[in-house]
């Protein structure tokens, strides 16, 4: 029997004890992997625990069942849900060729694919690096079977049939091919389909005539579905030229219809509503985004509605980044951070704005805002045991309950 009792935690960080407020708990706490890249979404949360994937929904908590030739060593999961319910897993392997005859990508990473919600999956490819180069990252696109994908130091790759084969993206920056170049965040439009635009954070060599390669942090954009990126300036003065250190760039839920942008970087908080033209510097400060963490901004589902979004993990906003409110939790080491109406799981009812050339991207006023939930995976100490929990909460943050995914 579930009961709920209020406990103290305590977060020891670089030998720093945080007093964190009382957070309502249940019983048999359970960990969760910490950089498995949860999915918080209308439909379904996803979670990764001890290499297995729950979910969550209006049944409850299930652990899903493996694929097939699930290899024994799996380790770095991540999931993906694209607009239309394919889930997407992606896992690494370093079992031998021995293992899986006649398999030239038994060691390296593998991606599968269910349409059922993750009762049964389907092996769609393999990640387009067959050794250990370092940290890489898949994205589901809202077009079927084309996935984007980033290998630390060596760019973006895409594929047209969900994994089964790769090409590399081409990037530049002012016409010089762009090389070495490590992917810190990459945002994909909701209109994906249409106007093919993705945005990336990216820090890499561009080779300008000379013999040394010059280093150069910028934000790339790409209009043709991630075959191509090229440098994107902000306008901003000094922006263009300093380090944008483990910086996070996020496209709104309503980016074909608003053309918002926010970008999280060591000089501060950087928006942009006409599709990264020209930005605006809201906060200056040299305190975020140095976790090296990618998913530091959380949208509400209905942005264009309630103007409502998470930065840099830990501080909400409700008017479009204009003020910034810290939550109680999370904690300094947060994870991820998801924001999801509260209520049933089903496929939300995109919030919309009316078209026209002069819009006004202002909160609209609606008789049917939707109260909202936010979900967090941080780390911190309960009875105990110091690891990742996953916790949720349903007033913007005030006090937060320990979610137990064994359902116990």
């Amino acid at each position: 029997m579930m009961r709920s009792v209020l406990i103290f935690c305590s977060l020891f960080l670089a030998g720093l004890c945080l007093c964190p407020n009382i957070i309502r708990a249940q019983s048999s706490n359970t960990l969760v992997d910490c950089y498995a890249h949860p999915y918080f979404g209308q439909e379904m949360v996803l979670v990764i625990a001890d290499n297995l994937l729950y979910r969550f929904d209006d049944n409850g908590w299930q652990v899903l069942p493996y694929p097939d030739d699930w290899p024994s060593d799996a380790r770095w999961p991540q999931v993906q849900v694209t607009s239309d319910g394919a889930i997407y897993l992606y896992i690494y392997s370093f079992e031998s060729q021995s293992v899986v005859d006649d398999d030239p990508n038994a060691e390296g990473g593998r991606i599968y694919r269910s349409n059922n919600k993750g009762e049964t999956w389907t092996l769609t490819g393999y990640d387009p690096a067959t050794v250990n180069t370092g940290p890489r990252r898949i994205y589901a696109t809202p077009v079927q079977d084309r996935l984007l994908f980033t290998v630390d130091g060596y760019g973006i790759y895409y594929s047209e049939d969900a994994g089964a084969t790769w090409q590399k993206a081409e990037m530049e920056y002012l016409g010089y091919p762009y090389d070495r170049n490590v992917v810190q965040s990459l945002s994909i439009s909701p209109a994906f389909v249409e106007d093919g635009i993705a945005m990336a954070t990216v820090v890499g060599e561009y080779l300008p005539p000379g013999p040394v390669p010059e280093m150069a942090p910028f934000v790339m954009k790409t209009t043709d579905w991630g075959a191509t990126w090229s440098y994107e300036p902000t306008g901003l003065d000094g922006i263009d030229t300093v380090p944008l250190q483990a910086d996070t760039v996020a496209l709104s839920p309503q980016y074909g219809e608003d053309q918002t942008v926010f970008m999280v970087s060591i000089v501060g908080l950087i928006k942009s509503v006409d599709g990264g033209v020209t930005w605006e510097m809201l906060y200056e400060s040299t305190r975020w985004a140095r976790s090296y963490l990618s998913e530091t901004i959380a949208f509400s589902p209905d942005y264009a509605v309630d103007q409502t979004v998470l930065i840099d993990n830990k501080y909400l906003s409700r008017d479009g980044g204009q003020t910034l409110t810290r939550l109680a939790n999370p904690k300094p080491r947060t994870y991820a951070v998801g924001i999801r109406r509260q209520g049933p799981f089903a496929p939300p009812e995109p919030a919309s704005i009316a078209p026209g050339e002069n819009r006004y991207y202002l909160p609209l006023v609606r008789l049917d805002v939707y109260p909202l939930e936010i979900w967090a995976v941080y780390e911190t100490r309960i009875d105990g045991v110091t690891g990742c929990y996953l916790f949720r909460s349903r007033d913007s943050g005030d006090s937060w309950e320990l979610i137990n995914i064994n359902g116990e």
